[in-house]
């Protein structure tokens, strides 16, 4: 069958192939514009290939229609789900290969495997769906749509219309439906048929390539071709109907249940954001923002804020800047940044996005950092109508002073469009803010992120470095004075060098720490005069900020440095913690000045991932990222304590 079948549509491949072709040439063409690159392989990706996966399927049965031949395909002497299977394996062969083809050109061709490298559909809160999303995937799920599809009529044109129409109907409402379980435990009045997705996590949107509707129409086709009365055509559809229902109720519910008792129902609502601050550990969760003292024992909820995605800012005096939500007419959901003492106590607005004439209206706040005197707050808010509408603003602490600057300048400092920014802090005592924009996706690990000076009252932007990760600035000092280092990792693309690099912000001064093949990540620790680095992936350095001279470097063995910049920080005084692990038991170790190990202790719980480790004195902090805990150990003492 698989040969007849190809030489049926035998047609159709050719036709890909000379889209292929056509495809490839525009692509030499215009190898040099990133625009138009970006134009064809969307075209390519989007239209091109989901077209050709729609025709293909909408074919399964069109010569059964067209010669009438039903009762010659049932006088077979194989059973009709087995019909069914080998007419869909068969013209699955021909889609793959086809898939196959769309592989090598996006693999041999320079200008489009360029292009497929940076290639993404970017989704809010800085993340976005994959080229193997799109070119892969969401071809297979359509084609198997329109295939079971094929069995209600013999005009392509209206199986294809059919198919895509329920498939995107079907799967965006799933999304909605996903999104309004995941809220639905921690903000129900969030909910809005306005702008609900505004404040859902871009996971949800995966259910776009979610087995579960085309495998319920499949299930739907085989069922009809056994069941089903090919005489009487509106009859055999109300079968179809009736099977397609029934499976895909059983099936959405299953992912709905699933959704609510993995999200909806889970025991803690999960950690998004922590800080160390005096000792005390400041965290951001689904249910509110907490302050945990571990010399106290003490944990206090500063507010009730659903603060997932924009995270939290700590200050001076410990005060805490957060994002809350609110409904305003119409059932829409506005952010807003908020400002609270270390007691929870004295909360002010510092914006008010629902309100007509402010220059916030509707605007999602994403990143927040605050000065060490506690005085001022910078932010950032994009448009989600527009993912380059990015702008920095500035307030006093007491809600006066607000101003932005719009990136009227990302071309002129040759930004990439749909750059992700984060905000490191303030510096020249709180008249600058210190910004990082990268590009997304996998272009940053080839360009890297930049990092920029903007004047508060001329706003006035300043490049300080290129072609950097992971930028740090210098612990704050409470009193208001702002620090002036910045820490950051220099790749030298040339060399295939990395170096960690001290930058003055106010002299602009550049010092080198340590060059090596390749530098992991590094923290800064409490008194901004030393830095902890990995590098090598087995080498850990201490340097000294004061003395300017490596004080350490030494080769390690058995610690888990994965995602080094969340696997060692600083404890007591000149001790490092690093995750340890060791025969599939995770631990927590702790080195003195020179690297040596005093202690390990064991986690108290098990996990698949890497726990984040922080400092904060005699105390470490665990984050279990799996069951969403957080937990503290007394170095001392080798206590452990749940905290949350």
């Amino acid at each position: 069958m698989i040969l007849k079948e190809w030489k049926e549509k035998f047609g159709l491949f050719l036709f890909a192939l000379a889209g292929f072709l056509f495809f490839g040439l525009a692509f030499s063409a215009y190898s040099q514009d990133k625009e138009a690159l970006d134009l064809l392989m969307g075209t390519m990706t989007l239209v091109f290939v989901p077209i050709l996966a729609l025709l293909l399927g909408s074919s399964g049965f069109s010569s059964e229609f067209r010669d009438d031949a039903w009762a010659y395909l049932f006088s077979r002497p194989v059973k009709k789900w087995q019909i069914w299977l080998a007419k869909y394996i068969s013209l699955l062969s021909m889609l793959v290969v086809i898939l196959l083809v769309f592989q090598l050109v996006a693999e041999f061709h320079p200008a489009v495997k360029a292009a497929g490298q940076t290639f993404s559909i970017p989704l809010r809160f800085g993340e976005d769906i994959s080229l193997v999303v799109l070119a892969y995937l969401l071809p297979l799920s359509l084609f198997t749509m329109a295939f079971s599809l094929s069995i209600l009529s013999e005009k392509s044109h209206v199986v294809v219309f059919l198919a895509a129409l329920i498939s995107y109907s079907l799967h965006i409402g799933l999304t909605y439906g996903y999104a309004f379980l995941a809220l639905l435990p921690s903000r129900l009045w969030l909910l809005s048929s306005l702008n609900l997705l505004t404040f859902v996590h871009p996971r949800v949107l995966l259910t776009f390539v979610s087995p579960l509707i085309p495998l319920s129409f499949a299930a739907a086709s085989i069922l009809t071709l056994t069941k089903g009365d090919f005489s009487q055509p509106g009859r055999r559809a109300r079968v179809f109907a009736k099977f397609a229902a029934v499976f895909l109720a059983v099936s959405l519910g299953f992912g709905f249940i699933w959704t609510y008792s993995s999200i909806g129902l889970r025991s803690n609502p999960r950690i998004s954001d922590i800080e160390i601050w005096s000792g005390a550990a400041y965290f951001a969760t689904d249910s509110g923002i907490y302050r945990f003292d571990p010399a106290t024992g003490e944990k206090n909820r500063l507010a009730r804020s659903l603060a997932i995605w924009s995270g939290i800012a700590v200050g001076g005096g410990g005060k805490v800047a957060y994002t809350t939500f609110s409904v305003s007419g119409g059932l829409r959901a506005y952010q807003d940044l908020w400002i609270i003492d270390a007691a929870g106590k004295k909360p002010r607005a510092l914006t008010r996005t629902s309100r007509a004439d402010s220059p916030l209206l509707g605007a999602y706040i994403y990143a927040v950092a605050m000065s060490s005197g506690g005085d001022k707050v910078a932010f950032i808010t994009r448009d989600l109508t527009n993912a380059d509408a990015i702008t920095l603003w500035s307030v006093n602490a007491d809600g006066t002073g607000l101003k932005g600057y719009s990136p009227r300048w990302r071309r002129s400092l040759n930004l990439r469009k749909g750059m992700s920014c984060r905000i490191l802090g303030f510096a020249d005592s709180s008249r600058s803010i210190l910004i990082s924009p990268a590009p997304l996706g996998k272009i940053f690990w080839e360009e890297g992120a930049k990092l920029l000076k903007v004047n508060v009252e001329s706003g006035v932007v300043e490049v300080l470095a290129e072609h950097i990760h992971g930028p740090q600035l210098r612990p704050g000092e409470e009193g208001g004075r702002e620090p002036a280092l910045i820490a950051y990792i220099k790749d030298d693309r040339v060399r295939s060098l990395s170096t960690l690099t001290l930058l003055d912000a106010a002299t602009l001064e550049k010092r080198d720490v340590y060059e090596a093949a390749s530098i992991g990540g590094f923290r800064w620790n409490p008194a901004g005069d030393k830095l902890a680095f990995v590098t090598g992936k087995t080498k850990i350095g201490i340097y000294s900020v004061a003395e300017n001279r490596l004080l350490e470097l030494k080769e390690v063995a058995g610690y888990d440095l994965r995602w080094p910049s969340a696997s060692l920080d600083w404890a007591l005084e000149d001790g490092v913690i690093l995750r340890k692990l060791d025969k599939g038991v995770s631990s927590l170790s702790l080195l003195d000045g020179s690297l040596r190990e005093q202690k390990t202790l064991q986690l108290p719980f098990s996990t698949r991932y890497s726990a984040q480790v922080l400092g904060g004195g005699r105390y470490a902090f665990v984050v279990n990222s799996e069951k969403h805990e957080l937990w503290s150990v007394d170095l001392n003492t080798d206590k452990w304590s749940r905290i949350y």
